[in-house]
């Protein structure tokens, strides 16, 4: 599920769910992304992590990928 204003540049924000695990992953380049699909998952009555559980900057993730190979 993605928000149309939101699905794209920069925000890419959009919701995974995995319905054999009842997993749901929340993703999204931007703070503002991420708010935006945590307010619309509570006024639909899910329950949705204010904060992210993995925060990580794309500068962050190359380095990673450089260091480890």
């Amino acid at each position: 599920m993605s928000l149309k204003e939101l699905e794209g540049f920069p925000h890419y924000a959009c919701v995974y769910f995995d319905e054999q695990e009842e997993d749901m992953t929340l993703s999204a380049m931007t703070d503002f992304g991420y708010d935006n699909l945590v307010k619309e998952l509570v006024s639909m009555g899910i329950d949705a992590p204010t904060e992210p559980d993995i925060r990580l900057h794309i500068s962050m993730k190359s380095a990673i990928r450089e260091i480890t190979g």
